[in-house]
C-alpha cells in the first residue's frame, strides 16, 4: 500500500555528515528514515486540456511551475514590505504537481493557512505564471480550476474556468 503523495520521507543524521568527516575521525550514522505526514494538503490548482500534455508540454508546465513557486516565494518573503499587503505573511505548502493517467490534467496540491488576500494575490491571479508561456493555439482550450472547501457544507468542489476568455468584438 503506497502512502499518500503527501506525506514526505525524513532521513536523519547521527552525528555530523559532510566532506572531511572520516580524515577528521568523527563517526556518523544514518537513522532509520521516518515518515511524516504532518502537512497535508487543503487545496488543489488544476490545468486541464482535452489533448493532453505530452512530455514537451509537461515538461514546459514544469518550468511554469517552478517560475510560480518563485513568485509566491519571493511574495511570501516579503510580505511585509509589500504596501498592498496586510497581516501576517500566509504560510504555503507546496506538495508536487500530479498528472493523470490520461494526461489531461494537472493537480498542484496546496496546503498551509492564508488568508484570502493572500490566496487571491498568490493563487488567482499569479496563477497565470503557471500556463501563460504556453503557445496560443494550446491555451485556446486550456482550463483553469480549483478543488477547495467553500464552507457549504458539501466538502471540497472543484470549479472550472477557460484560462483565455473569448471576446466578442
Amino acid at each position: 500500500m503506497r502512502p499518500p503523495a503527501w506525506c514526505r520521507w525524513v532521513v536523519q543524521a547521527r552525528g555530523p555528515l559532510g566532506r572531511g568527516d572520516e580524515e577528521a575521525g568523527i563517526e556518523s550514522e544514518l537513522l532509520e528514515p521516518t515518515m511524516t505526514c504532518d502537512e497535508r494538503p487543503n487545496r488543489w490548482i488544476h490545468l486541464r486540456h482535452p489533448s493532453g500534455f505530452d512530455e514537451a508540454r509537461f515538461r514546459a508546465f514544469r518550468a511554469h511551475y517552478e517560475v510560480w513557486k518563485a513568485y509566491c516565494r519571493a511574495v511570501v518573503t516579503n510580505w511585509s514590505a509589500l504596501p498592498l499587503l496586510r497581516g501576517p505573511a500566509p504560510q504555503l505548502v507546496f506538495f508536487e504537481p500530479t498528472l493523470s493517467d490520461d494526461r489531461k490534467t494537472i493537480s498542484i496540491p496546496l496546503g498551509g493557512s492564508s488568508s484570502l488576500e493572500a490566496r487571491s494575490v498568490l493563487e488567482n491571479e499569479a496563477s497565470r505564471l503557471l500556463w501563460q508561456f504556453f503557445l496560443v493555439d494550446f491555451l485556446m482550450d486550456l482550463e483553469e480550476g480549483r478543488t477547495e472547501d467553500l464552507g457549504t457544507g458539501e466538502g471540497a468542489t472543484t470549479r472550472w474556468w477557460r484560462v483565455l476568455k473569448p471576446r466578442a468584438g
